[in-house]
């Protein structure tokens, strides 16, 4: 009976290599679900973080991208008025000079439908139709000699500029046109065109300097157009027509919206009437060529660079200063989501690749886990530790195969799924730093180095709470650079930079341990702090003795000898409820210089 007992008990005991294959099939399975954890843990982390990076790096490589191609835009506008604004000074000289210019006068006529199209042709044309030739005779001889300034103007500009022509408080209009060919005036007779009614001419006799029309389609079928015009006076200062010109701007409107922001986005313009400007189409609303709601278009129009999240993507938006035009791109959220999708692709791939090695290794355990039991277990028990420590966030870890067999690919495999982890991580990190040197190029001024408004604002943003705190003493020092436009209409424009950045180099060598910021087109700040918050006093002394310095030295050109009115404001807490307070005391303190000097000097 006692070996009939032994027996059975014999028969249900388990082998003890079985027990170690089913302990080693059982730790491998909890191995793997820990691994496998972890890996979809590092896949949620890395995906999340990933996901924020890729978003905030592109809003800010496509707001700098809008932006600059607005200053781009507001740049070309701005030379096109420099023509206008030429113009408009010349015929004040011609004043001068009058009954001179009379007499080495020319007759101009209507215009001749005869001129070939394209070919451009002083033409004369009267407001009223009893107005002759005989009555305005003077006024054609002397507006005749116009083509010499405004032939060279419009033939380098004929892909642009239409037509040039002064609109006189005498009724008589002289232009440069190379449309005559579309004139339907019979050869003799005068040409009428009553532009005291025009928008152009109301606007420019009651307007100060330069100024842009809304965007029109002529009526000729030029495309998309402007008019630019500026007042002109005679020698006595009294206003007497106005100087224009209607720009072709259809080739602008497409390298506005020309911006390369990936598959599925686009660009397009926005007006101040919340329409979209368009070569196709005429008096689309914004709201529903974008489906946005009327607050959302409102926020897009406010006249500031921005950025504006919707379910499907983002909107980029920069406004135009010389007219009242927003550039906005639109940007699919499938961008944003194609680099994160890679990401889970690649670290998929990784995790299946880890569970097939797991498999096979698994397979073999059971084929040769009787002769193999024990030296299995050791370098299992060594690779299970080298997955937890990877698990645990060390990707520098590299695992050992301690055996030229399945478990040794199963070590292989584990340094491949690290090193891919790895590649991941250091491309992120690549496109973060690509980010961060677009948001530095983003922050400088072009022309003088140093930080711009934008910059300016961000760095208050940061500090608000510092500085408001009173720990740190702090102040603004305002400096406007003056004759900045009298050396620009004097000697060029280059030379106002001349001076614009011999004034930065002049500030940011004299306050050099404080933070200096262009926040204007010639004015500066410096936010004080340290040493230059103490020695605030004795820095202003060696500023004006720089300036006396450049104004004595008789070796310089005039655009190099720096005038500038300062002013600055420390921090007082008893009467500064904000930094906007102080910056205000500052830039009050930096007018009444400017209004001293400018007393001195007269």
């Amino acid at each position: 009976m006692g070996d009939k007992k032994v027996m059975r008990e014999k028969a249900g005991r388990i082998p003890i290599r079985r027990r170690v294959l089913i302990s080693l099939l059982i730790t491998m399975l909890v191995a793997l679900m820990l691994a496998f954890m972890a890996s979809i843990l590092i896949m949620l982390t890395i995906r999340s973080e990933s996901e924020s990076a890729l978003t905030e790096s592109l809003e800010r490589n496509y707001t700098a991208l809008v932006e600059q191609k607005a200053d781009t835009t507001d740049l070309r506008l701005e030379r096109y008025g420099d023509y206008i604004k030429f113009v408009s000074d010349y015929v004040t000289q011609m004043y001068a000079d009058r009954d001179n210019l009379i007499a080495a006068g020319r007759f101009v006529g209507a215009p001749d439908p005869s001129t070939p199209p394209g070919v451009y042709a002083m033409t004369s044309t009267m407001a009223y139709d009893d107005l002759t030739f005989e009555d305005m005779k003077e006024e054609i001889y002397f507006f005749s000699n116009l083509e010499k300034v405004l032939a060279p103007i419009s033939h380098e500009n004929e892909n642009i500029i239409t037509t040039m022509y002064l609109g006189t408080d005498s009724g008589y209009l002289p232009s440069y046109d190379r449309w005559s060919c579309l004139s339907e005036t019979p050869p003799g007779e005068t040409e009428v065109y009553n532009y005291f009614e025009s928008e152009w001419y109301k606007t420019g006799m009651r307007e100060d300097g330069v100024f842009f029309t809304s965007l029109y389609t002529d009526v000729m079928g030029r495309g998309m157009t402007i008019t630019i015009g500026c007042p002109y006076k005679d020698t006595e200062g009294v206003v007497r027509g106005v100087a224009a010109a209607d720009f072709d701007i259809t080739g602008l409107y497409n390298e506005m919206i020309s911006l390369n922001l990936g598959e599925g986005a686009y660009s397009f313009v926005i007006n101040q009437d919340k329409e979209v400007i368009s070569l196709d189409s005429v008096g689309v609303s914004a709201a529903q060529y974008t489906g946005l709601a009327e607050g959302d278009i409102n926020s897009i129009i406010s006249g500031s660079s921005g950025f504006l999240s919707t379910d499907n993507g983002f909107y980029v938006y920069s406004p135009l200063s010389r007219v009242p035009w927003t550039i906005c791109a639109y940007v699919p959220s499938n961008i944003v989501l194609r680099s994160v999708q890679i990401v889970d692709h690649t670290i998929l791939l990784s995790i299946f690749s880890f569970i097939a090695g797991t498999l096979i290794i698994i397979v073999l355990a059971f084929i040769v886990a009787n002769r193999l039991a024990v030296s299995i277990t050791h370098p299992m028990e060594l690779l299970g530790q080298d997955m937890q420590i990877i698990a645990e966030g060390d990707l520098g870890h590299t695992s050992q195969p301690y055996r030229n067999d399945e478990i040794g690919d199963m070590s292989i495999r584990l340094n491949d799924m690290v090193d891919r982890l790895k590649l991941t991580l250091t491309r992120l990190k690549d496109t973060e730093e690509h980010a961060d040197a677009m948001a530095e190029l983003a922050s400088r001024d072009s022309l003088t180095g140093v930080r711009n408004k934008t910059a300016y604002d961000k760095y208050i943003q940061t500090h608000e709470e510092t500085f408001l705190s009173g720990d740190e003493g702090f102040g603004f020092v305002m400096i406007d650079l003056n004759f900045l436009k009298r050396t620009n209409d004097t000697y060029g424009h280059d030379k106002g930079n001349v001076l614009l950045i011999k004034l930065c180099q002049t500030v940011c060598a004299i306050f050099a341990h404080s933070p200096v910021f262009r926040i204007g087109g010639d004015e500066f700040t410096v936010v004080l702090r340290g040493r230059d918050y103490r020695d605030i006093e004795a820095l202003l002394k060696k500023f004006h003795a720089k300036l006396d310095e450049f104004e004595k030295d008789s070796s310089l050109q005039p655009w190099e000898k720096v005038s500038a009115a300062i002013g600055y404001a420390l921090y007082d807490r008893e009467i500064d409820n904000s930094i906007e307070d102080v910056f205000k005391r500052a830039d009050e303190a930096m007018y009444e210089c400017k209004n001293r000097m400018k007393a001195h000097r007269e």
